[in-house]
């Protein structure tokens, strides 16, 4: 078996009956992407929309499909300030869209019921804490949580009014990379294959993503992983596990406690020599990524920009135990001050 900590999933924990926690209207996608750019002209259908207000710090998967539609998005401040992760929404103004979410799966007492344009909660990151009703639309994607080849998701309260599922073809040369990519690394992680080749294919069905522009659905092993997901086995492996980093990362995290309702999809922290202590994890096969990127969509102020150039995401979900992040923090912590 080898030892790695980290990268792409290839498997989803479910159970033998389904855990009723998916809206049954809730609708299907490959990507969270793709549900945000159905969501989009979904509302486009419906009024006129010019302006978005956006987190500064965020992927730019979230920022293209404004981008596409013709939208001018504008980027209110998300930064660290005593400790605590500040997001100044009211920054926003009042644009035609503004988009909010939760980071990394720990909670906040923000309400966006009030705000006068469409709001649009991104799920992502906060779908297995607390429940949310301030917003018109939610979405987001269960790739990030375990080993779907798909899981794109969208609902409202509202009533969709653009493309009829019958209408979408399933992206069947996608899903067959993701899978054989997903078979190759757990074949990998056994000791049955020396090679990485999983890696490239990863690569290959990402570069496909990134190339789409339609709206595509999710496949339907997804949608059947969806509805028996064991949410519960993620929710304590995972709290488990990031109680056990914070306890030892706590000068470096950027949310300082586990809330009652938060499920921790990574436990970030800040370092001011990330370069090396990314470089040392890798070389003890614990990978971690950094959120996000930037790229040529986001303009982030001095503030924001502080979580880009600092930001690590350590690992906690559920493929690994306690004694496991034990062995992240032995490396990360070892010969720092």
């Amino acid at each position: 078996m080898q030892n790695e900590i980290g990268s792409e999933f290839c498997t989803v924990p479910v159970t033998i009956s389904e855990n009723g926690f998916f809206r049954g209207d809730t609708k299907w996608f490959q990507s969270g992407r793709t549900a945000l750019r159905y969501i989009i002209k979904d509302i486009r259908s419906k009024k006129n929309i010019h302006s978005a207000a956006l987190p500064a710090w965020c992927c730019e998967t979230m920022v293209i499909p404004f981008l596409e539609a013709g939208i001018n998005v504008e980027f209110y401040p998300v930064y660290m300030k005593n400790k605590r992760l500040v997001q100044e929404t009211e920054r926003a103004g009042r644009t035609d869209i503004i988009l909010v979410m939760d980071y990394f799966g720990y909670t906040s007492d923000a309400d966006y019921g009030s705000y006068p344009g469409t709001v649009i909660r991104d799920m992502t990151h906060s779908l297995f804490s607390k429940k949310y009703v301030d917003a018109d639309y939610y979405f987001g994607s269960l790739r990030k949580w375990c080993g779907f080849y798909t899981g794109g998701y969208a609902w409202t309260d509202d009533t969709f009014s653009v493309l009829n599922d019958g209408e979408l073809t399933e992206p069947e040369e996608y899903i067959r990379m993701r899978r054989l990519a997903m078979e190759h690394k757990q074949l990998y992680l056994e000791g049955r294959i020396k090679e990485k080749n999983y890696l490239d294919e990863f690569a290959l069905a990402e570069k496909m993503l990134e190339r789409e522009v339609g709206i595509y659905p999710a496949g339907r092993r997804d949608i059947m992983f969806a509805k028996a997901l064991n949410i519960d086995f993620i929710k304590k492996k995972r709290r488990e596990n990031a109680g056990y980093l914070l306890n030892r990362l706590q000068n470096m995290a950027v949310f300082q406690e586990i809330r009652k309702d938060d499920c921790p999809m990574f436990v970030p922290v800040l370092t001011d020599d990330r370069d090396r202590i990314s470089r040392k994890l890798t070389e003890a096969g614990i990978y971690c990524p950094k959120h996000w990127p930037l790229s040529e969509y986001q303009k982030p102020d001095g503030k924001s920009r502080e979580l880009y150039d600092r930001e690590i995401s350590i690992v906690c979900d559920q493929r690994y135990t306690v004694s496991d992040m034990q062995r992240i923090c032995d490396v990360l912590l070892e010969g720092e001050a």
